[in-house]
C-alpha cells in the first residue's frame, strides 16, 4: 500500500483535467490543504508534504495508493486551480468530484489508509463508561 505518483505527476493530471499550467509550488497547498480536510474529516494523520524538502515536488507520496491520489487529491488539486483564475462554475464540479472521492475514501478507510496514518477514534469506536448516578 504505497503510492507512487508524485507531487508533479498530481499536478500534470489536474493541469489537463483544468486546462491550466498552475506550478508545483503553488499546487503543493492545494495537495495538503486536501491532506488536512481527509485528516480532520477521516480522524487520519496522513503527512503533508514538506515543502522544506528540496525533493518534495519528485518524491511519491506513498501514504496513499495512487487510485486514491488520482480520485480524491487530482480533483482538489483541479479545484484549487480553478478558483485560482476564478473560474466557480468549473471550480464547483471539481469540488463535487473530489466529495465523492473522499465519500469513497471513507467507506473504505480502513483498508485505505494504513493502520500507521490511523489517528485517535479513526475506527469510529468510543469508549463507553458506566453511568452511576445523576452526579
Amino acid at each position: 500500500m504505497a503510492g507512487t505518483l508524485t507531487l508533479t505527476n498530481l499536478t500534470a493530471s489536474a493541469n489537463a483535467f483544468a486546462d491550466e499550467n498552475m506550478a508545483v509550488s503553488k499546487t503543493v497547498h492545494f495537495f495538503n490543504a486536501a491532506i488536512g480536510e481527509i485528516n480532520a474529516y477521516l480522524k487520519a494523520v496522513l503527512p503533508l508534504i514538506d515543502t522544506s524538502d528540496s525533493a518534495y515536488a519528485t518524491t511519491a507520496y506513498a501514504a496513499l495508493d495512487d487510485e486514491w491520489l488520482m480520485s480524491v487529491l487530482v480533483p482538489y488539486i483541479a479545484y484549487g486551480i480553478k478558483m485560482n483564475d476564478s473560474s466557480s462554475n468549473e471550480a464547483d464540479r471539481f469540488h463535487v468530484k473530489y466529495l465523492d472521492g473522499l465519500r469513497i475514501l471513507r467507506t473504505n478507510k480502513k483498508t485505505a489508509i494504513a493502520t500507521a496514518y490511523q489517528g485517535e477514534n479513526f475506527a469510529g469506536a468510543y469508549l463507553i463508561t458506566h453511568y452511576t448516578g445523576w452526579f
